[in-house]
C-alpha cells in the first residue's frame, strides 16, 4: 500500500494540532503540516515510532507557497484548517483586521488548491476538505461583531460548491465542514467566558473521518457541523 499524504494547515493548536495527533496513528498516512510556529509539532513529531509527521514553519501572510510543493513529492488529502477572527463591531473594524481576515480564511486556501494542484494524486483518497463555520452557512443565526469573519466563511464555502465541479474531471473531491462553537483558543479570544459544548479532539475525529472515508458520498458540499452557535 502507498503511503496517502495530508497537508494540514494551522496544525500547531486546537483542531489542527488534535487531527494530526489522530492521523499520526497511522503508519501508512505522512502528515505535512503547515503552521507559523513548530516547536510544539516538532517536539509530537520526535516521540514518534513511525516518524510520520513532518512539521513545515509557514507564515500564510507572508511566505510563497512554492516552498511548500518542493517539500511534498505528492498529495492525496488537503486540510485547510488554518483561520483568524477578530470580534469587532463592523464600524470599528480596520482594514488590516479585514484584508488580514480574507487572507488567511478565504484568499490563502484558495490559491493552496491552485497551486498544490499538479502534486495531487487522484485515488480514491483524493480529497480537499475546508473548514468553514456556522456562521458563513446561509440562513444560520449571526451575531455581532463577526460580519467580516462570517463572510470570509461564506467565500470558502461558495468556493467549495464552485470547486467540486472544475475538479471533478481530476478526481478530486472537495468539501466544506461548517463548525459550530469549539472550545479553543480562538473562540475564548472571541467569546471570553463562552464555554463550548465540544471540544478540539471531539470536532478533529469528525473531521478525520470525514476527510478520509466519509467524503466518498459527498462532493461540494458545504456541511454543518454544530450543536450550538456561535
Amino acid at each position: 500500500m502507498n503511503s496517502i499524504n495530508f497537508l494540514v494547515t494551522g496544525a500547531n493548536n486546537g483542531i489542527g494540532y488534535e487531527i494530526v495527533k489522530i492521523l499520526a496513528q497511522n503508519q501508512f498516512y505522512n502528515i505535512f503540516t503547515l503552521s507559523r510556529s513548530t516547536n510544539k509539532l516538532e517536539d509530537f513529531a520526535s516521540k514518534l515510532e513511525s516518524k510520520n509527521v513532518f512539521p513545515i514553519e509557514f507564515d500564510l501572510l507572508k511566505d510563497d507557497i512554492s516552498i511548500i510543493k518542493s517539500k511534498i513529492p505528492y498529495l492525496n488529502v488537503l486540510i485547510n484548517n488554518a483561520g483568524v477572527l477578530y470580534n469587532s463591531p463592523f464600524n470599528e473594524t480596520t482594514e488590516n483586521q479585514i484584508r488580514e481576515t480574507f487572507e488567511i480564511n478565504y484568499f490563502k486556501p484558495l490559491e493552496l488548491i491552485r497551486s498544490l494542484l499538479p502534486i495531487f494524486r487522484s485515488n480514491p483518497y483524493a480529497h480537499i476538505l475546508n473548514i468553514g463555520s456556522m456562521g458563513g452557512f446561509q440562513g444560520s443565526e449571526k451575531f455581532p461583531g463577526l460580519s467580516v469573519y462570517s463572510s470570509s466563511k461564506a467565500a470558502i464555502a461558495c468556493l467549495t460548491e464552485c470547486l467540486a465541479i472544475e475538479l471533478a474531471q481530476f478526481n478530486i473531491k472537495i468539501n466544506c465542514l461548517s463548525l459550530g462553537s469549539v472550545q479553543t483558543n480562538m473562540l475564548e479570544k472571541a467569546f471570553p467566558g463562552y464555554k463550548a459544548q465540544t471540544n478540539p479532539l471531539e470536532i478533529a475525529q469528525f473531521i478525520v473521518d470525514f476527510a478520509t472515508e466519509r467524503h466518498r458520498l459527498f462532493n461540494g458540499k458545504n456541511i454543518p457541523v454544530a450543536l450550538s452557535s456561535p
